[in-house]
This record gives C-alpha cells, structure tokens and sequence, in this order.
C-alpha cells in the first residue's frame, strides 16, 4: 500500500463495516400502509428516444455517431416529501441496472414505500464505495460479477470498481483503424489500494409543477428522461475525436462531470399501468 493512503483504506473498510451492520436493521412501521413507485427510465437522445444501431445523431462538436451499446448503475434511491421530510429506500433494495438493449429494465420499481405525496428523487449514478468493497455475498443481482452474470461485464477490478455508465458505438470521427469505433467506460470510486479519481454522481430530480401520490392502491410512475448527449456537451465539451476511447477514472471525469445533467422529469401517471 503506497504511503499515504492507508486512511482512505480504512475509510472504505469502516464504511463498508457500517453498511453490512446497517443493513440488517428493521424496517421502521407506520400505520398509514405501504405502496410502490415506479420509475421509467427513458434513454434518449436530444429529443429523440434512442435506437441502437441504425440511427445517425450529432453531438455538440457537430460529429455524427452511433450507439450500439448504453448501460449504466442507478442506486442508493431517496424520495423527497413534499413537506421537506425524505424516505430512504433500504440499500439491499436500491441497485438497478438500465440497458438500452433491454426495455424490461427501463422500469425501477421501489416497492414497501410509505404512502404520501412525493415531490422529487435523487439517486446515484454508479455503486457507492461501501457496497463495491463489500463481501460478494452482499453483491447480488446485478452486482453480481461472477462468470456469467450480468455484473461481470460491468466490473474491472477490486481497485477500480464497477463501471457507473457504459456507451459505445461508431463516429467517422473516431480512428478508422479501430473501426471508427468509440468507447466511454466511466468508472472509478476513490480506489481500494490505490488512489482513483472519484466519478460517483448523485443525481437530483425535482418533481416540479406535480407530485407523486403513492397509496396502498395507487402506483405512480414517474418517466425520467436521459439525454445522452449532455455527456459530451456539459462542465466540459468532448469530442469523439478528442476522446474516442477512455476507460479509467481519470480519462473518464470530465464525463462523469458532465453526465450529472442527463436526467430530467417528463411525466407521472398517476398509476403504473399506463405507459
């Protein structure tokens, strides 16, 4: 371990300690019931629902591109009250990945939620530290990274972490001798034993103009619209032939920084079953 470092180190560790301790504890009880919120996430580009593939977009820098692959973590959920209070929802219930090649995981369903009016929700956009370091036993589902899951194509090293955001695809602006292909894995925590930039974004979405009213019947469903194109046009604009490839954190920050205003509420309906 390299001089210096030892105290994020034991950071890390006393966090991921407190969270598996954490995690057991009971969930609280109201008399008021329970119900569920759902939320869609809506990949898009400019004012364009995203197709893989077949679909030419431009970015800030005027370069024309392609998206063969989109992915990226979504966790640590929070519903905002309306009257300032939040509901934590518990964290062995708050990982989800969205697959722009799966429409089944557009939807995030935040199920045991108290009931009330809701006026916005902020997440992660990535896995926090805690659980990254955390015992496999506590990376399930789709943080599960052995062979043949679904984590496994999104993790690197214990060092490294999971990748927050996968995008790939094609640009004429991108090196011909790699396919014109481009690459963005946006990644990085803090690191385990040695120092990484940190790309952990907490994302904001304010309910404004509306509400969310969760009942023990009624499931609202807030659609979220997420704009790829603000990754490259952000804090910092990036261009395809400035950055056809980066996948370590310090490569990908600017990125991360930028991604921070790819989400933003379109609508709520009132209950789940429309879409």
């Amino acid at each position: 371990m390299k001089p210096g470092f030892s105290i994020l180190y034991i950071f890390i560790f006393l966090s991921a300690l407190l969270f598996s301790c954490g995690s057991d504890e009971p969930e609280p009880t109201d008399g008021n019931g329970r119900g569920d919120i759902v939320f869609y996430f809506d990949n898009t580009v400019g004012n364009e629902l995203l197709a893989l593939n077949n679909t030419n977009y431009k970015n800030a820098s005027g370069e024309s591109f392609r998206v063969s692959a989109l992915s990226y973590y979504v966790s640590n959920f929070k519903l905002l009250r309306k009257d300032g209070s939040q509901y934590v929802i518990p964290q062995d219930s708050s990982y989800f990945l969205i697959n722009a090649a799966d429409k089944e995981s557009y939807e995030v369903r935040l199920e045991n939620v108290p009931v009330g009016d809701y006026s916005g929700v902020t997440f992660m956009l990535g896995v926090d530290s805690a659980r990254t370091v955390a015992a496999a036993s506590k990376r399930t589902g789709v943080l599960d990274t052995g062979a043949g899951k679904t984590g496994a194509a999104m993790y690197s090293d214990a060092n490294e972490g999971y990748t927050f955001l996968k995008l790939e695809g094609t640009s004429a602006a991108a090196p011909a001798a790699n396919g014109n292909k481009f690459a963005y894995q946006i990644k990085g925590f803090g690191g385990l034993t040695t120092k990484t930039a940190n790309n952990i974004k907490t994302i904001s979405v304010p309910f404004t103009g509306t509400t969310a009213t969760v009942t023990t019947s009624k499931s609202p469903e807030a659609h979220l619209l997420i704009n790829i194109l603000k990754i490259f046009d952000g804090v910092t604009k990036v261009s395809i032939a400035g950055l056809p490839q980066a996948a370590t954190p310090e490569l990908t920050a600017p990125l991360a920084n930028n991604y921070t205003t790819m989400f933003s509420l379109d609508h709520i309906h009132p209950t789940s079953s429309a879409h």
